[in-house]
């Protein structure tokens, strides 16, 4: 009797050899060995270098590894919220945080790992996107970062004649009557330009009535 369990028990510790189960849950995403081939521990067979069988990934720890510009590291600090744009994502924006910052650098390319995680994964990310990640200041408002830029012109640019507001363009060396539509005050002294203006004009600052339409003038230095 003692020796049928015991060659029992011996069956069943061969048996267990034949199963691998992974320390961890998770979903397998690469197999290294094929149906028949034959393995060992420390792979001195057909595996990998490594011994590895398969590449197991847990969905629910994944982060973003990026490279920082050893430049801009002081700018950044563990806790930093950050936004994350994946390529395989483009109508969608994640949330993370700045989780570790690898207290080594890149030499040759000058750069920082660091290590975000990703606050609000769902199942469309998968481990080796590719991916870019935006870190946000302390007290900036996201929405006004994704908010379509506005145009402002100082109050004191800004003249009325009756007809409605305008301000004096300089354009080709002429001083030109450009009429503007006004939006909401901005900090005191300067207006949102809502129609009139693109941007990058060049308009005087304090028009004076001596300072008329179709003046030749030339930019202070």
């Amino acid at each position: 009797m003692g020796t049928a369990r015991a060659s029992l028990d011996s069956v069943r510790a061969q048996l267990e050899y034949t199963v691998i189960r992974s320390p961890v849950d998770g979903v397998v995403i690469e197999r290294t060995v094929e149906v028949g081939e034959m393995v060992a521990p420390g792979g001195f067979t057909s595996q990998q270098s490594t011994g590895a069988l398969v590449r197991i990934a847990d969905p629910t720890s994944l982060e973003v590894e990026a490279d920082i510009n050893e430049s801009f590291i002081a700018r950044i600090q563990l806790g930093q919220p950050a936004t994350i744009k994946v390529d395989a994502v483009p109508d969608h924006e994640y949330h993370g945080t700045l989780r570790q910052i690898v207290p080594t650098a890149d030499r040759q390319r000058a750069v920082v790992q660091v290590k975000v995680t990703i606050d609000d994964r769902d199942a469309r990310l998968v481990p080796d996107m590719s991916c870019s990640v935006t870190f946000l200041q302390e007290g900036v408002d996201e929405t006004v970062l994704q908010a379509d830029p506005k145009i402002l012109v100082a109050a004191e640019a800004i003249a009325n004649d009756g007809g409605g507001d305008y301000v004096l363009l300089l354009r080709e060396g002429r001083l030109e009557r450009l009429a503007i539509e006004l939006g909401l005050e901005q900090d005191g002294n300067q207006f949102e330009v809502l129609s009139g203006l693109r941007g990058g004009e060049v308009v005087v600052r304090s028009p004076t009535p001596e300072l008329t339409p179709g003046l030749r003038v030339r930019e202070a230095s």
